[in-house]
């Protein structure tokens, strides 16, 4: 289990050192945290043309090896509904790149409800220091990764400035050690991360899901819901007819809480009837005998509109032509993505969600 003490070792920028002094103990000043990300993120905000909210980083990995790269990027979303304004849309997704010495972590946070926003944001700045205070971090960081998505959980329940009856955040969480050439995942909810291999060039592409999606698909998610008095459905319009995914619900009248996700960070309304913040994890050798290897870490928006092997080609075709581009890998996928929602608003009107995106080129 992690450290249950007050004092939150320092890792990171001097920027995020000085934001660290915030954390104390299982409290989140939130309000601190969020002025201070405003103030850094000025220079990262806007920087994609034509879009309302945008988000990008890049992650220098030229001490690590030459040919790896890393960088995200955030596209807020917006809704065509005549009842919703655009303008009122508040992007809920988040992510942030870090390094500890020679291993990489990454942390991509969807956000929803009144508060995901903040909820994402908050565990987007404070997962990297959490899990490397974690006394596992070194010799079991799948392990770290669990411990944190929960102390995440419950510092997000437990703050005094958000409700989290129906707000909160899914998170996937990976480290790639360079040097034991292993990648580690954790996760809750439905954002998702692939591993990409070509072979013979950029012609063979095998992509493999590193995570699975936490939703009522399979008959396990549906028991513990049940089983904690819960009701697993999917909304009914006027005529009985099944609108969107299988939900959880606490009554069958089916008002509240709605939660398409059978884990979260947050959501206690959900967490009362059998959702939980247990993540699964996962480890695996980075493979060497490919010609290119790269990690995708996205949030549903990407996933919503594109399949697993959709990713893979893109982001094989991109990186196979990228001399050409001045874009990031990742803020093309978002871009693609976005592109695909757009031809789906042409037939439905509902919103095209928040898209984010990492990208790490491993070799």
């Amino acid at each position: 289990m992690g450290s249950s003490g007050s004092t939150v070792q320092k890792v990171g920028s001097s920027l995020a050192n000085d934001i660290a002094e915030y954390v104390i103990a299982e409290r989140v000043k939130y309000r601190d945290i969020n002025k201070e990300l405003i103030k850094i993120r000025q220079h990262r905000v806007n920087l994609i043309k034509g879009q309302k909210y945008s988000y990008r980083q890049i992650h220098d990995l030229s001490s690590i090896n030459d040919l790896a790269a890393s960088d995200l990027c955030v596209i807020g979303g917006f809704s065509k509904r005549p009842n919703r304004s655009a303008s009122k849309k508040v992007c809920q997704d988040d992510a942030k790149i870090s390094q500890v010495d020679d291993r990489l972590l990454m942390g991509l946070f969807d956000g929803h409800g009144p508060y995901g926003e903040r909820a994402a944001r908050t565990c987007s700045f404070l997962f990297d220091t959490l899990l490397h205070e974690h006394s596992s971090f070194e010799d079991n960081p799948a392990e770290a990764m669990v411990d944190t998505i929960s102390k995440l959980h419950r510092k997000i329940v437990a703050a005094k400035d958000i409700t989290a009856e129906y707000s909160g955040a899914t998170t996937t969480l990976v480290t790639i050690s360079h040097t034991q050439k292993m990648i580690y995942a954790a996760w809750v909810g439905d954002s998702r991360a692939i591993l990409i291999s070509t072979f013979n060039g950029w012609k063979n592409i095998q992509t493999i899901a590193l995570t699975r999606d936490h939703d009522y698909s399979t008959d396990e998610e549906k028991q513990r819901i049940n089983q904690s008095g819960g009701v697993v459905s999917s909304y009914k319009d006027g005529k009985g007819q099944d609108l969107g995914p299988l939900r959880c619900w606490s009554t069958s009248e089916m008002t509240a809480p709605g939660l398409a996700m059978s884990k979260s960070i947050g959501d206690t309304a959900a967490h009362s009837i059998g959702v939980n913040a247990e993540a699964d994890s996962m480890e695996m050798e980075i493979p060497d005998d490919a010609d290119h290897c790269i990690l995708v870490v996205a949030s549903d928006g990407v996933w919503n509109v594109m399949t697993n092997e959709e990713v893979g080609r893109f982001v094989a075709s991109y990186m196979k032509n990228k001399k050409n581009e001045k874009r990031l890998a990742s803020e093309k996928l978002c871009l693609e993505a976005q592109s695909h929602w757009f031809r789906r608003l042409q037939n439905a009107p509902e919103p095209c969600d928040d898209i984010s995106a990492i990208v790490t080129v491993l070799y």
